[in-house]
């Protein structure tokens, strides 16, 4: 196994995988981030993925 750079997905758009693109406005609120934050460490994501 070999570790990979970057998504290959990262250039995919939704309409190209036949969804549709939707522009958002929402952001997190002070709250979530911070359980986004505490969260975190258990997902055992690698470094480079946080």
């Amino acid at each position: 196994r070999e570790i990979v750079d970057r998504n290959p997905l990262d250039t995919i758009t939704k309409r190209q995988a036949g969804g549709a693109e939707t522009e958002r406005e929402r952001v997190l609120t002070g709250d979530e981030v911070v359980a986004l934050a505490k969260q975190l460490h258990k997902a055992n994501m690698g470094l480079r993925s946080i």
